[in-house]
């Protein structure tokens, strides 16, 4: 069963994915890294550990601010400005 992520970003100073926040600083170069999925137990409610590397991540409404200010990597999870 593959399982497809999808991220909402608030963003003032403080990035907040469900139970997940997390404090970036401002002006933070391009690609920085912000969080990754992958170490939050919380997002994955009810799977297991095989279906986690099997899900793939995306940010919902990723042409609208804030969203358009981070990237997902797809198969990681990984978080970027």
């Amino acid at each position: 069963m593959l399982q497809h992520i999808l991220v909402y970003l608030v963003m003032s100073a403080v990035v907040v994915l469900g139970d997940i926040q997390v404090s970036i600083d401002e002006e933070v170069a391009v690609g920085t890294e912000v969080v990754r999925l992958t170490d939050y137990r919380s997002v994955y409610t009810n799977s297991s550990v095989s279906q986690i590397w099997q899900m793939t991540y995306d940010i919902i409404n990723q042409n609208n601010p804030p969203a358009y200010y981070f990237r997902i990597h797809p198969n990681t999870g990984v978080v970027t400005v």
